[in-house]
């Protein structure tokens, strides 16, 4: 909802949005690989700002 409110969509619009990506994501090997390294990236950020990694939100959206 709070993505839906930055850019003027609701939740609805967010969610197809969702499902879309996560199927183009597990068929296309190319954008996998990005996704995985921007994860890789935010994860170390995370680290070096001392923010839990339990609180990650980048995993509740894609597929681990």
């Amino acid at each position: 909802q709070e993505i839906g409110n930055l850019f003027g969509l609701g939740y609805s619009s967010i969610s197809r949005r969702v499902t879309i990506m996560k199927s183009k994501i597990s068929k296309e090997e190319e954008m996998n690989k990005r996704l995985e390294e921007i994860k890789c990236r935010v994860k170390e950020w995370r680290v070096a700002l001392g923010i839990p990694l339990a609180v990650a939100a980048v995993s509740s959206f894609v597929p681990v």
